[in-house]
């Protein structure tokens, strides 16, 4: 390609740059405008800077950052599990050692004095500012030291930060990037290393890596773990950075150093790298695949550089080193930059570095970042289009119409089958309430168990049992006479309203038994029924009329039969009783002095008659005193009994019935109630849906008239950006 072809071509990519830029104002651009932005000016600067970038992917524990620090030469980037990277670093070579944090969010002076605070408190020599051109913070290092550089990452980057330095926590959510600058000569000038943060597989890799750092990347270097290297799980992902991103991708299998020299084989014949290259048949052609001990390369470089000593090599239980060679390690002139060669070779690291750079350079040099710039610019006009094109699917084809249908349909059949539940529910209630058979059970029915609980025989039992307990008690009867039979009237009372209150409740249980069988049914059918509760109706209570009204009867009853028949014998008795002429003569006199005229006979038959009234009257008396207590508890049995009967029978029977009918009334009405309610609901929920409906077949016209123009720009944008990707990428060789 001509110098002034790939002039034209990166020319044209800034151009697609500010038009994307431009699109970010639109009002149906959907994302964050801040987040686009600043990728938008950040592969402006890449296509500026034009910087080669290889991105590092692996799972925990697989010895990524360790393989970083072996292109760094020393431990600057936290490499043990518990620390594993949070955030995505880039690292370059630059004049002066220093971390450039990308800020997502505002930053106050706090901020800046809490991270300086934590440079003085691991005693590491740093300035921390604020970047007056971008949205950055800069911590410069006095002193390249890479110890100083880790402490400080270990606190803003790590899993375990959050805990070990909780000071600092709401400012790390703050970035998500940042750029670290080595004057380190191990680092080439157009080279950018980029380490991504640890996940469990290679497939669950941050969005964001996949979706801006990787289209933008040259080189892709896959770190798998020995154990699983030919994982499943991870083939969709390789495809897609392969066949979608067109990435070249470099396996690594790390840790080399504790496998059999048999199993390290990356021709893919045996061991790890058999199953490897299995799956990755038919997606990745001719698979490169290194075997690295990234920890014998870390350690190699710091014994050269004389920042470790080779007996700190030897305290370290994870480098294996033969007795022979050890031996001979130590009879050398220079034993530490014999013990860093050996580990060097063994590491296998020369190699993997000395194919990163001849890939760069020569198979990916030409065209490279025009290529990469252009391809994102492709990715991020389709992203940008996307949205809008499912908003004019979504408009033509109206999905949501067929389910709003589905839905009407649905609501119409529930209230359907709530009518015919509702009608079902109230049938099998009378049943139940009414007494008959049902599913194979029996019911008795309201008006039989009022029936059940007011026989006779347990009237007997429970009330009339302990009435005529009470009357046999000889203290009991007298205190009654002599109280007109109040005390019998209150133990009546007491046993009648316990023997009532027991009944009803007895029956309001039965009555609650069948309605909670009837609410659990419509519970279930209208997702809960609380408001099918009705309330137990009111006590009942007996009339009872005192016992002594009707016992002062039996006195009265004498006396009028005695009156009777001494009236009749009057005449007779008065003739041979002194004494009742003598009342006949005052009669006399009461006639004479009143000036009544009464013929002789009547006068006689007035007076015989007042004569036998009073006979009688002690006749009475004399017949009453012959009456023993016996037959008088004999005659307040019976009394007590009829009285019983007619209270519990007649008058406590009709309120119980009467209850019960209006509970049986209020309970069918509730059900039926409950299930009108809830298909008013369902109804009011019809009519939204069909106002919904209306209003997505108003709104489609709208939504294709003003998407459509901007898709096709967006398209355009595309295309010309995927023409300079076909002009400018390396032919295929393979």
């Amino acid at each position: 390609m001509s110098s002034e072809k790939h002039a034209a071509h990166r020319a044209w990519a800034f151009e697609g740059l500010d038009r994307l830029q431009s699109f970010l104002e639109d009002s149906d651009f959907e994302g964050s405008q801040p987040d686009e932005a600043a990728l938008l000016d950040r592969t402006r600067i890449d296509l500026r800077d034009g910087k080669y970038r290889v991105v590092f992917l692996g799972a925990f524990n697989v010895g990524k950052s360790t393989l970083l620090n072996a292109f760094l030469g020393d431990e600057y980037l936290p490499s043990i599990l518990e620390e594993c990277t949070t955030k995505i670093t880039h690292i370059l070579r630059g004049d002066a050692m220093r971390s450039v944090l990308r800020l997502s969010g505002a930053v106050n002076d706090d901020d800046v004095r809490a991270l300086t605070g934590l440079m003085q408190a691991c005693h590491i020599d740093a300035t921390v500012e604020k970047s007056e051109d971008a949205p950055e913070i800069i911590i410069s290092y006095k002193n390249a030291v890479a110890k100083d550089l880790q402490n400080s990452l270990n606190a803003l980057i790590t899993f375990n930060a959050d805990e070990d330095f909780p000071l600092l926590k709401e400012f790390r959510k703050k970035f998500d990037e940042l750029v670290v600058y080595l004057p380190n000569d191990r680092i080439e000038e157009d080279i950018a290393l980029v380490d991504s943060p640890g996940v469990h597989s290679i497939s669950e890799t941050n969005t964001k890596i996949v979706q801006d750092i990787i289209p933008s990347c040259h080189l892709v270097i896959c770190l798998l773990d020995s154990q699983s290297a030919g994982n499943e799980h991870n083939k969709g992902f390789i495809e897609s950075i392969v066949k979608h991103r067109h990435r070249k991708v470099f396996f690594v299998i790390n840790k080399s150093d504790q496998l059999n020299p048999h199993e390290i084989d990356p021709a893919g014949r045996r061991g790890p790298a058999k199953d490897l290259f299995r799956w990755l048949n038919g997606i990745v052609p001719h698979p490169e695949l290194f075997f690295v001990s990234s920890l014998y390369g870390v350690v190699a470089a710091q014994l050269a550089g004389r920042r470790v000593t080779l007996d700190e090599v030897g305290d370290n239980n994870k480098i294996k080193v033969p007795f022979n060679v050890q031996q001979r390690i130590f009879e050398s002139k220079e034993p530490a930059r014999e013990a860093a060669a050996y580990l060097l070779e063994k590491s296998n690291f020369p190699a993997l570095q000395s194919r990163l750079l001849d890939y760069l350079y020569t198979e990916n040099r030409e065209g490279a970042i025009v290529e990469t710039v252009c391809r994102f610019i492709n990715d991020t006009a389709w992203r940008y289009a996307r949205p809008m094109e499912t908003k004019v699917e979504l408009a033509r084809n109206v999905p949501r119409l067929t389910e709003l249908r589905r839905q009407r349909a649905d609501l119409t059949d529930t209230i359907a089958r709530n009518q015919e539940e509702s009608q079902r529910l109230l049938v099998e209630f009378q049943t139940m309430a009414n007494g008959g058979s049902l599913n194979g059970f029996d019911y008795q029915g309201y008006e039989t168990q009022v029936a059940d609980r007011l026989s006779k025989t347990l009237i007997d039992e429970d009330v009339m049992k302990p009435l005529k307990a009470w009357v046999a008690n000889d203290e009991n009867l007298q205190r009654a006479k002599a109280e007109d039979y109040r005390p019998l009237t209150l133990e009546l009372e007491k046993n009648l309203d316990a023997f009532i209150q027991r009944t009803q409740t007895e029956i309001n249980q039965a009555v609650e038994a069948v309605e909670s069988q009837i609410r659990a049914r419509a519970s279930k059918s209208l997702g809960g029924a609380d408001a099918l509760f009705v309330e137990p109706s009111g006590s009942v209570r007996a009339n009872i009329v005192s016992i002594d009204a009707s016992m002062g009867g039996s006195y009265l009853t004498f006396g009028f039969v005695g009156a009777v028949v001494g009236a009749a014998a009057g005449a007779g008795l008065a003739a041979g009783v002194p004494g009742l002429w003598g009342a006949a003569s005052r009669v006399q006199e009461l006639v004479d002095r009143l000036n009544l005229h009464l013929t002789p006979q009547a006068e006689t038959i007035l007076g015989t008659a007042v004569a036998g009234l009073a006979v009688g009257a002690l006749l009475g008396m004399i017949l009453r005193s012959f009456k023993s207590d016996d037959a008088r508890r004999e005659k307040l049995n019976a009394r007590i009994a009829e009285k019983v009967e007619q209270i519990l029978q007649r008058d406590v029977r009709a309120q119980l019935l009467e209850q019960l009918e209006k509970r049986r009334e209020t309970f069918a009405q509730t059900l039926q109630q409950a299930f009108d309610a809830a298909n008013t609901k369902l109804q009011h929920e019809i009519s939204v849906i069909s106002n919904e409906e209306a209003e997505l077949v108003r709104i489609q016209d709208e939504i294709v008239g003003r998407l459509a123009p901007k898709i096709e720009k967006l398209s355009e944008i595309g295309r010309s950006a995927r023409e300079i990707v076909e002009a400018t990428a390396p032919k295929e060789t393979e």
